[in-house]
């Protein structure tokens, strides 16, 4: 039987004047996904967060892998 592990990733996307957290750029995010594709890891889903104002989202990217 084939066995997977999984990560979650929350990434910043979008961010507000008040955050300390800066958002990703599109780029950055391509080099923080193929990194992980290049260890083994598949992204199957995202999902969108948001928070109460809307004026910062962050994404969820979720990976898995078989070990």
């Amino acid at each position: 039987m084939r066995k997977f592990e999984y990560k979650t990733l929350k990434i910043r996307v979008k961010g507000s004047v008040f955050s300390s957290v800066k958002p990703q750029s599109p780029s950055e995010i391509d080099r923080l996904l193929n990194s992980w594709g290049s260890d083994g890891w598949e992204l199957v889903n995202t999902e969108r967060v948001s928070w109460r104002d809307y004026s910062t989202e962050d994404m969820l990217f979720f990976l898995k892998r078989e070990i």
